[in-house]
């Protein structure tokens, strides 16, 4: 462990981590400022939080996250912790000249660890650091980047390769303000560009405005810990990932932003968090926010605002209201994130009679999902709706939405089978009728005049047409020029003529 008081994690504001120790976890030497204090100490030592400068202290959180990992893993855990409260992060800097140089908090930390025969072999480096250099983004990440730089130097992991580093977002902006967000922006953005996992401490309890209670960083011991039991033990990731925003869009009417996350888990938003939000370039200001399936906040505007150029999440000093995953994480604040203009969609209505199947594919527009619903007619129909129900497409990328099939059954399909079965039955009158007309019967064919009672008579029973010139028909009707005389193949066409017995008018 790397950083300031929050990385130091002594009882500044409460004790009673002594419940968190156990004899399976250890420290070596001591993390004191005063190089001869801490060239002297050079022993293995029980882990405790309630401790400041002293042997064996490794923080207050660290001491929970290494219980429960014990409590689940079977395993001994040690933890080191180097931090130092109140310093800038030039004070963690290595002198190239000499790394190991014990006047320097580098070098202590160092001399610990090769002492100890941990610089090969270290499970995680976390760093907590950031609140004393309050709104120097642009120093504080150059100053970050060359510690990595030199930890991946100089440190080994346990497993062949470089451990995985770990970076808290601060929770203020220095201590007791959050009205700045550019350094905490610039914290999670190193998540995106520098191979670190970025942990949050946005919905963390017992917050003073600068540090934690005991029954803070016993929370957010627990969520290192699970974050490690996903990571090296391959514990369950839902709810472990902090909720961190990639993207954001108006919808069409410009008074709605939805916010993309990098993680689909289903998050819990409390009723007045939407006054922790800031749009950028408007004096519009946010009146709701909303989860939505498929990762995604739904950011309700007091008007439409489509001169706003981005959104910012600032979050806030004290308990709550917070978003957070099933495991309590906060989203990370972030600032200025740009929101895109809205993409149009054109949606074309499809039907689906019973006893087809359909496919409908279409380009999503983000927020906008597809649906089948039922219509009216026996007809099924695609509709476009709001995201947040069972059919909702999840990911703004082509998406594939199957129509329902139809029921087995049904009058419109039996009285079908009935009509093939009486057809398949009465084969052998189609030779009778090809011979009235002068054509001879089929080889095998009975041949004859019509039945009885039908004579003049055409399709549908109606008189004055004869076989083949019904109009409209889908059984037996002909093209128009397969009436001529001779023309087999259309005669050969079954038609209501060729049927025995008296047809109703209207039947079909």
């Amino acid at each position: 462990m790397q950083g300031q008081s929050n990385a130091q994690a002594a009882p500044l504001t409460s004790h009673g981590s002594t419940v968190a120790e156990s004899p399976f976890i250890r420290s070596y030497g001591t993390n004191h400022f005063d190089a001869g204090i801490s060239g002297a100490d050079r022993a293995w030592s029980f882990g405790g939080g309630d401790l400041h400068y002293d042997s064996g202290a490794v923080g207050q959180w660290p001491l929970q996250m290494a219980n429960d990992l014990i409590r689940t893993e079977q395993v001994p855990i040690a933890v080191v912790n180097g931090a130092h409260g109140g310093q800038p992060i030039a004070f963690f800097q290595r002198d190239d000249a000499d790394p190991g140089d014990i006047a320097t908090n580098y070098g202590r930390t160092l001399q610990r660890l090769d002492a100890a025969g941990l610089t090969d072999d270290l499970s995680g480096v976390l760093w907590y650091q950031g609140e004393a250099d309050e709104e120097n983004a642009a120093v504080h990440v150059d100053g970050f980047r060359a510690l990595l730089a030199d930890w991946r130097d100089d440190l080994g992991g346990a497993r062949g390769e470089d451990p995985p580093y770990y970076v808290f977002q601060v929770r203020t902006t220095g201590c007791g303000s959050v009205a700045g967000v550019a350094l905490r922006e610039a914290q999670r953005r190193l998540g995106h560009t520098d191979d670190v996992t970025v942990l949050s401490t946005t919905a963390t309890p017992g917050h003073d405005g600068c540090h934690f209670s005991w029954p803070g960083y016993r929370v957010l011991g627990n969520q290192v810990a699970d974050t490690l039991r996903r990571d090296l033990f391959g514990g369950p990731s839902e709810g472990v990932a902090a909720p961190d925003p990639v993207s954001a869009r108006f919808t069409p009417g410009h008074d709605t932003v939805v916010v993309q996350l990098a993680s689909t888990d289903e998050l819990t938003v409390d009723p007045g968090v939407a006054a922790d939000f800031r749009l950028v370039g408007s004096t519009a200001t946010v009146t709701d926010v909303a989860y939505a399936d498929g990762g995604r906040l739904e950011v309700t505007l007091s008007r439409p605002a489509p001169e706003a150029t981005g959104l910012s999440y600032h979050g806030r000093i004290g308990d709550g209201p917070f978003i957070t995953t099933s495991r309590d994480v906060g989203l990370l604040a972030f600032g200025s994130l740009p929101i895109a203009a809205p993409t149009s969609i054109t949606a074309t209505s499809v039907r689906v009679a019973y006893g087809k199947a359909a496919t409908v594919s279409v380009e999503a527009t983000p927020g906008i999902g597809l649906r089948p619903g039922r219509g009216a007619r026996g007809w099924d129909r695609a509709r476009l709706r709001r995201p947040g129900g069972r059919h909702g497409v999840d990911r703004p990328a082509r998406e594939v939405a199957e129509a329902r099939p139809a029921p087995a059954d049904g009058p419109l399909r039996r009285r079908r089978r009935a009509r093939r079965r009486r057809r398949r039955g009465h084969r052998g009158g189609r030779e009778g009728a090809l011979a009235d007309r002068g054509e001879g019967p089929a080889e095998g064919g009975s041949g004859g005049p019509p039945p009885a009672g039908r004579q003049g008579r055409g399709a549908r029973g109606r008189p004055g047409r004869g076989p083949g010139r019904r109009p409209g028909g889908r059984e037996g009707a002909l093209p128009g020029g397969a009436r001529r005389q001779g023309d087999a193949a259309a005669a050969a066409r079954p038609t209501d003529r060729d049927r025995p017995g008296p047809v109703r008018r209207g039947a079909r």
